[in-house]
């Protein structure tokens, strides 16, 4: 591999860029920016003491907002943004990281129908996407996503996800998770 192309073959190289980027200053309708938003959820994974391929995948769960998306195509990313997350970190990642990214817009479903009052914990932006990610679950559908693997970290993904959007609330820079992005992807 030559030096040029493993500096942009190399994930840590890739993601400390795509947080330096415009696309992570920009705000998608929240308080906090896609790159903030995107740490504060790390944070809130590491407080929580979630295995460190959780915690990166709480870091990344929004790459596609940040991988260049095109402004002109919004609708698409708003909808498909988990599945796209997912593809993209797979290529770097284990399962473990690619799976709950690409399924935390799924959790947000399932969490409205089996949890009274979560949608009332949506952000503003949170809701309107919401409706154009599919809406509430069916009860078949539940069951379905229950039985998938990594239902559960997507889950516990979600949780953050709707936590960190505090404008107020400290987080780490990029360069916090040097190791940790390291460690991982050496992993898959």
């Amino acid at each position: 591999m030559g030096s040029d192309q493993g500096r942009r073959e190399d994930p840590l190289i890739l993601v400390e860029a795509l947080f330096s980027g415009a696309n992570a200053g920009r705000l998608f309708g929240e308080a906090v920016s896609i790159g903030e938003h995107m740490r504060q959820t790390a944070a809130l994974a590491e407080l929580d003491r979630a295995a460190p391929t959780l915690v990166v995948a709480a870091l990344l769960h929004d790459v596609a907002y940040v991988v260049a998306p095109d402004p002109s195509d919004a609708r698409s990313i708003e909808i498909d943004h988990a599945e796209i997350g997912g593809a993209w970190l797979e290529r770097w990642f284990p399962e473990t990281v690619s799976e709950p990214v690409r399924l935390h817009v799924e959790a947000k479903r399932y969490l409205t129908l089996t949890e009274s009052g979560y949608a009332a914990m949506l952000s503003p932006e949170s809701l309107r996407t919401f409706e154009l990610q599919g809406g509430v679950m069916t009860r078949n559908e539940a069951r379905q996503f229950e039985s998938v693997p990594h239902f559960e970290d997507a889950v516990r993904l979600r949780r953050w996800d709707e936590q960190a959007k505090d404008p107020s609330a400290p987080f780490p820079e990029i360069e916090h998770f040097r190791d940790l992005i390291r460690s991982v992807s050496a992993s898959s």
